[in-house]
């Protein structure tokens, strides 16, 4: 008689293994309902981040962006592996390195090639410690690495000398045909004309006396100078002290008009 009723309370029992399942299961469902249910919610509070980056980068970025912005594009937040690159099966570069990013790539404009990276460190930090291992994969590779540490003073003159220096790109004057209109001015050679073409003739001469006048594309002082070559040479004109990163120019007659 005891046999029986074993028999029949066995034959309506779970396995043992179905509990854990269902437990696992239900979590689950718990879980996804909670997921759609922030998801939800916060679709309900999306908005457009304004500005897209602040603080130390993105001061040092507006800068660069004035010095360099006719030779070269940049980038920001460029993962390091994918810039360089090996055709092994394995990765040489080690973790450290190749789970960091540049701040600030800078690639030509026409072909897209990587010419420089820029890292910027936290105030304090060991400068030599912190990119050691980067530099050395940067020059492998032959890529220029400019390191700035954040909270700096930093002026659009010194990161166009810098960049110009580590890139082999020398900082010579364009000829200009027409004062005050940039459509009458010739790009600056890059690094793969250079070999083929001489030193391009200076536009300008410095003049002894300046102007204390902003320049209106790009912030910068306006400096007098007289033009030595076309057809307003012998006169003398505002001229951008970033020229030729900005070619904006006012003939002084017209100021004075």
């Amino acid at each position: 008689m005891v046999e029986k009723v074993t028999g029949i309370v066995s034959e309506g029992a779970l396995p043992f293994y179905v509990y854990p399942l269902l437990l696992i299961g239900g979590l689950c469902i718990f879980g996804l309902l909670i997921h759609y249910l922030l998801r939800k919610r916060s679709q309900s509070n999306m908005y457009l981040q304004n500005p897209l980056f602040d603080g130390p980068s993105r001061s040092i970025y507006g800068l660069l962006d004035v010095a360099v912005r006719e030779h070269f594009n940049l980038f920001r937040n460029v993962d390091i592996a994918d810039v360089i690159r090996s055709s092994g099966m394995v990765s040489p570069l080690p973790g450290k390195v190749r789970n960091r990013h540049f701040d600030l790539l800078l690639c030509d404009r026409r072909k897209m090639l990587p010419k420089c990276g820029i890292v910027l460190v936290d105030k304090g930090e060991n400068l030599e410690k912190k990119t050691s291992q980067l530099r050395e994969f940067c020059e492998r590779v032959e890529l220029p690495l400019l390191v700035y540490e954040t909270g700096g003073f930093f002026d659009v003159t010194r990161l166009r000398r810098d960049v110009y220096q580590a890139t082999g790109l020398n900082n010579v004057l364009g000829t200009c045909a027409v004062v005050g209109d940039s459509r009458g001015c010739d790009d600056l050679q890059d690094d793969s004309q250079e070999e083929e073409s001489s030193a391009v003739e200076k536009f300008v001469e410095q003049s002894e006396e300046s102007e204390s006048r902003s320049c209106k594309k790009c912030g910068a002082r306006m400096v007098a100078r007289t033009i030595s070559k076309g057809r307003h040479a012998g006169h003398k004109a505002l001229v951008c002290e970033t020229f030729p990163t900005c070619r904006h120019a006012i003939l002084m007659e017209e100021v004075t008009s």
